[in-house]
Parts: structure tokens; sequence; C-alpha cells
């Protein structure tokens, strides 16, 4: 009697985790929405591009069932920007864009896919779990302004000695594609400076007889020359000591 107790013990514990597992919640779907933007930044650049107003942008999304990426052509893909319908289509993973939103704001960008009430589309088996459902991903994108960092080739300390200098002038998020379409100009103390065949770099010679400390501010400003609103300035402060 007491065996039988034991094996009935044993019987009922394999059963409640038969149940348990059995009951388990499958994985809900998981849309993926991804985003690249197509601007300017130096080629040792490790960040994310941001957008500046008008960038354009690359968005594309996948849909992750049972750890699987799931074939979206029978569906219906609704893009949109802060709520504006970009663009409708069937299976429309990938679109391009630019980024209409004012330099401050957080673009939304959003995704709905719509599967159709069918087992296949097109000859393409739709999963029964996916059938007649709708899913939604969104991404929210800072837009920023476009940047410009002064890089020297040593490193300050706020006071230097006269002598000569390399300074480079770094451009970020500009809408460009290459350094030919900017404007460099630098000036020390607001007295512009000439340079060479690449106007990104500053070949400074500092002199002075003056044997006080004197106050020097080195400036950078970058334009587009297509867009001259779209521009930026970096500016460094030197103490030169005699």
């Amino acid at each position: 009697m007491k065996n039988k107790l034991v094996i009935l013990a044993i019987i009922n514990t394999l059963t409640v985790f038969t149940i348990t597992a059995a009951q388990a919640p499958m994985p809900q779907p998981q849309l993926i929405v991804t985003w690249q933007v197509q601007n300017y930044q130096p080629a040792d650049y490790k960040g994310k591009n941001l957008p500046t107003f008008s960038s354009p942008v690359i968005a594309a999304i996948e849909l992750i069932n049972n750890d699987k990426l799931v074939n979206l052509a029978p569906a219906q893909i609704i893009w949109s920007q802060n709520n504006d319908v970009l663009v409708v289509g069937a299976g429309l993973k990938r679109i391009a864009f630019n980024a209409n939103d004012l330099i401050g704001n957080r673009l939304l960008l959003k995704a709905e896919i719509n599967f159709p009430e069918k087992t296949q589309e097109n000859g393409i088996i739709i999963p029964k779990e996916l059938q007649g459902q709708s899913f939604s991903g969104a991404a929210i994108i800072p837009v920023v302004e476009p940047k410009a960092v002064i890089a020297a080739s040593h490193v300050f300390n706020q006071e230097i000695k006269t002598g000569a200098y390399n300074f480079k002038a770094m451009p970020f998020f500009f809408n460009i594609k290459g350094l030919s379409e900017l404007l460099f100009t630098w000036s020390v103390n607001e007295q512009q400076e000439t340079v060479g065949q690449n106007p990104d770099v500053l070949n400074l010679e500092i002199t002075s007889e003056n044997p006080n400390p004197v106050t020097l501010n080195l400036t950078a400003a970058i334009s587009n020359i297509n867009n001259i609103i779209e521009a930026a300035k970096d500016e460094i402060r030197f103490i030169l000591t005699p």
C-alpha cells in the first residue's frame, strides 16, 4: 500500500509538470524597426549618424516569429512619419524618405503590418497564428544640428607657446556626399586665415612680440555650399604664453 502511494505521488507530480508545460504561453511575434541616415560623417566616426532637417533616411523592418524571420511579401505594410503616411505597399520592408522635422524635435517613425485572413498569398504560406493579424513597431529618431569639431595635432592645456600647429575641422551630419560641397572658414581673433589645397586643415604659425600672455580664439566655420542655412562652427580658446 505504501509503495502504491509513492507511485501515485510520482504520477501526480509528472502530470502537474506536463499540464504546466502545455499551458506555457507562446512567444509573441516581434517587429523590429531599424534606420540609417545617409549624411556625412568623418571616416573614423564610430557612432550612429543622426539626421538634420531633410536628411535622407533608409528604414527597414523584420518580423520574428518563433525565432525565425517571417516572409512579409503577403502583408500590407504602412509606413508613417509623425503619424503622416509615407507609403503603403505589399511586402514593403525597406523604404527611403527624408527627415522632415525641425531640429531639436524627435521624429516618430512607425511601421504597421497587416496579414490577410488567408492560408497563403501568391503561393506563400502564411502561418496560422499570423493570419488576419496586425503588428506595429516604431523608432524615435532625434533631429539634430550639423556639428563642427576642431581636432588638433597636439594635446593642449589651454596654454601654448609660439610655433607651428596643425588643426583640422571635422564636419558631422551635413547633407552632403563629400567635403568639396562644404565651405571652410578659419579665423584667429576674428581675423580670417588663409588655407591651402585642403580647406578643412589649417597650418598655423603662431608668433608674438608681446611679453605678456595673449588670448587666442581659433574658430572654424563650416557651411553647405548648396544650402547656406546648414552651417556649424567650433571654437578653441588658447592662452599664448611668452
